[in-house]
């Protein structure tokens, strides 16, 4: 049986477990202070035309499945993965490519040309980390340049090159550069 709760306002004393999805849209504030709150199914939080959305976790989040962020996720604490992290893989193949947003490892084939990767403004990408590889095996032949944006630099030097076969770099960005890890 479905039960829906439509309420200004609900204040709850203990604990809260909830078996199945739990769809949060519009303006939503469910504040569970010290207390604990498990979801088994699924939890999705919507944004309306209003207001954005937010959930605010003050204590523990026990996520025993997939949880997917959509946007920014900020994180004030440690953060635990009890399992694998997954990012986003980008093929590039053609001779130019310039990092998107969304772009955690890159994998760039040298199988048949050179390849020019353009990093991000360092600016808005502080604390951002990038993966990048030689998939193709043939950097020794056409090589990986990596270049920072504009005249922002990468390890002090305007670009690196990947160079061997197989190379590959991460790099982490401070908000004014980017640097090899």
């Amino acid at each position: 049986m479905a039960y829906k709760y439509q309420v200004g306002e609900s204040i709850m004393s203990g604990s809260l477990t909830q078996e199945g999805d739990v769809d949060l849209s519009g303006s939503v504030n469910l504040a569970l202070p010290g207390q604990t709150a498990a979801v088994r199914g699924g939890l999705t939080v919507v944004e309306d035309a209003l207001f954005s959305s937010m959930l605010q976790i003050d204590g523990t989040l026990d996520c025993n499945s997939t949880s997917a962020f959509q946007g920014n996720a900020s994180f004030d604490a440690k953060v635990t993965f009890n399992g694998a992290q997954a990012g986003k893989v980008t093929s590039v193949t053609s001779s130019t490519y310039t990092i998107a947003a969304t772009d955690y490892f890159v994998a760039a084939s040298s199988a048949s040309n050179t390849i020019t990767i353009t990093l991000p403004a360092a600016a808005s990408h502080s604390g951002r980390v990038l993966k990048i590889k030689d998939v193709g095996g043939n950097a020794h032949n056409n090589n990986i340049t990596i270049d920072g944006n504009s005249s922002e630099t990468i390890d002090g030097v305007a670009s690196i090159i990947l160079e061997s076969p197989h190379a590959g770099v991460t790099l982490v960005c401070n908000g004014t550069a980017w640097f090899v890890l």
